[in-house]
């Protein structure tokens, strides 16, 4: 029944169906984390029955299940799209409304008088339309209403009126992708608020939320909250007594947080529920808000806040941006963690790189823009030399990092689960520790302009080199299968690859060599290259795929009785003006000749 308030066509997350669940009170078990898991299992068994369908992490209905379900929904669920009735009906408890529609707002006057209405969802498809103004009717006269869901749409009047305190009832407030929202001091009167979400993407302004959110003592789902400057905002004391606070948690603005002690009210530390938890150092945007003053200096030292924002030692995942510490907090890295999976570090000034090693679950980690970052030592995988490091982790990746040159300290026995490594933009970085993982699949490494070496990896399956000037030559990977070559002006030589399947090639001058590869069956050529490297693709038999994109080349020679397998050619060389052996091809299904003002077609 609760999937008559979608559109037909209409494309929802996960997230967003088992919320819809929740707010309508359908998961029914006592806490947050069983009703997510409850509504993992509905979902699971939906799409085992073919009720909805699922691609690529989108859910979609089947028309015919759309309208069974509006049919058992009956007069209780109403959804107004196209067609607005002229009257609603007193016996609608839950309506959705999908913007724009001329005149569809106005129709919800016709809810003032109807104390049975439960749930109101107002939401835009593909975010267009006009500004809406909600009627005040609906805060007035709407008592029992438990959810308020306002999706992706643009206010008239950017604030919700003083009488939404008339809800009294109310569980659940959604004002999502709202941008400018400023949320009226007497939003904490709802004292029965489980949920709050006022979260923005993209560059919409943040949301102002006002001081008091912390007698909301029954809140469970707050995702966002945005410190700012001034008396009226809310600020981190506010979170000392919402310890049903679980899920995810992004707290924004720490730049304007005054005293340790304001951090240390907060107190993280107790808040369990907590599973994923962002900490951003700037608030963004405080410009826009009419109660907005100009921030001053903190008396508060980032290097102090950070180290009071111990969080629980259940959490999953953890995320610090915009951190101007020199030093990283004591317990980042602490064994304590021993559920932690995730962490992301970005733009932070960390000197030295806390141990992340010792955490025992830790599967992906993301190290962005550490400006100050020169050497990565031993202490990155463990202080305690029993420790080796990385037990559990599957994926690392680097992001500008622009002083870092070196990276050593990796014994024998770390990184055992690594499977993908991803080094983008360090520029002054000169080699890989040899023994990084015998298990790794796929290394991406662009920008890395001095880089000098690759160590030999045993289990490499993809590579993908970009801007690597310094690398002359590479080792024969045994196992690789995919190989990504672009702007490494150095390189000279391609090794032996018994199971390369898959070759490109992007603007390597000096690149004039290259071995057999027995196994190989796609070649993409673009830039200038030797004339040597042109001929490659006629000692290959294999080959089922060839592209080729120059500006140099001004004939091709293709020889067919050494291409029995070819089933798409494809050239784009602005200066091409023959090709000879394309009548011979016998197996090509595909002939692609575009950008080629110069080119001949063969009489034959």
């Amino acid at each position: 029944m609760a999937l008559s308030l979608f559109p037909k066509d209409y494309h929802f997350s996960q997230d967003k169906l088992i919320c819809l669940w929740k707010f309508l009170g359908l998961l029914d078990t006592d806490t947050v984390r069983d009703k997510e898991r409850a509504g993992r299992f509905y979902l699971s068994d939906l799409l085992k029955r073919s009720i909805i369908q699922c691609k690529e992490h989108v859910y979609t209905m089947h028309d015919l299940t759309h309208d069974l379900a509006c049919c058992v929904a009956g007069k209780e669920f109403l959804r107004l799209e196209n067609d607005i009735p002229d009257q609603i009906s007193q016996d609608v408890r839950n309506i959705s409304i999908f913007l724009p529609w001329t005149g569809a707002i106005s129709k919800l006057e016709h809810l003032h008088g109807s104390s049975s209405l439960r749930s109101v969802i107002l939401s835009s498809k593909d975010r267009v339309g006009g500004p809406v103004e909600i009627p005040e009717e609906i805060f007035l006269h709407s008592k029992q209403l438990r959810t308020l869901v306002l999706d992706g749409i643009s206010l008239a009047r950017h604030s919700l009126p003083d009488s939404v305190s008339n809800l009294k009832h109310l569980r659940h407030l959604v004002l999502r992708d709202i941008g400018g929202l400023r949320l009226p001091v007497s939003i904490c009167q709802l004292f029965n608020l489980q949920t709050l979400d006022v979260t923005t993407s993209g560059n919409l302004k943040p949301a102002c939320i006002p001081n008091g959110i912390g007698h909301l003592i029954n809140l469970h789902t707050l995702p966002v909250i945005t410190i700012k400057m001034g008396a009226w905002h809310c600020n981190l004391r506010e979170l000392k007594d919402l310890q049903n606070l679980c899920g995810k948690l992004c707290i924004k603005g720490l730049d304007n947080v005054s005293s340790v002690d304001e951090v240390e009210e907060a107190n993280l530390r107790t808040k369990q529920h907590i599973q994923a938890l962002n900490l951003t150092f700037p608030d963004g945007y405080w410009q826009y808000c009419e109660h907005g003053q100009e921030p001053v200096p903190a008396t508060a030292s980032h290097e102090d806040i950070i180290e009071s924002l111990h969080p629980h030692s259940d959490l999953i995942e953890l995320s610090i941006e915009v951190c101007r510490s020199c030093r990283y907090p004591s317990w980042l890295g602490d064994t304590s963690f021993s559920k932690l999976t995730v962490i992301r570090l970005e733009y932070c000034e960390f000197e030295c790189m806390p141990p992340l090693g010792q955490l025992p679950a830790l599967k992906h980690l993301t190290i962005a823009e550490i400006a100050r970052m020169e050497r990565i030592g031993l202490e990155f995988c463990s202080l305690n030399p029993r420790i080796k490091g990385f037990k559990s982790l599957v994926t690392l990746e680097f992001e500008w990092m622009p002083r870092w040159l070196q990276w050593s300290g990796v014994g024998d026995g770390a990184f055992t689960c690594l499977r993908t490594v991803c080094i983008q933009h360090a520029s002054e970085l000169r080699s890989l520790p040899c023994a990084l993982s015998s298990s790794l699949a796929e290394l991406k490494l662009r920008g890395c302009k001095r880089l000098v070496r690759v160590p030999y990896l045993p289990s490499l399956f993809k590579l993908d080199l970009r801007q690597c000037n310094g690398l002359i030559e590479l080792p024969a990977f045994s196992l690789l299968q995919k190989l990504d070559i672009g702007q490494c002006t150095s390189l000279v030589r391609l090794p032996d690859l018994p199971l390369l399947k898959v070759l490109i090639l992007r603007d390597c001058p000096n690149l004039t060599t290259a071995a057999h590869f027995p196994s190989l069956t796609s070649i993409h050529v673009k830039g200038g290259f030797s004339d040597e490297l042109y001929h490659l693709m006629n000692r290959h038999p294999s080959l089922e795929n060839i592209l080729i994109g120059s500006e140099s080349i001004v004939a091709l020679s293709v020889e067919p009785q050494n291409l029995p397998s070819l089933v798409s050619l494809r050239l784009s060389c602005p200066n091409l003006q023959c090709c000879n052996g394309l009548s011979g091809l016998t197996s090509l299904t595909e002939l692609k000749i575009y950008g080629c003002p110069k080119f001949s077609t063969p009489k034959s």
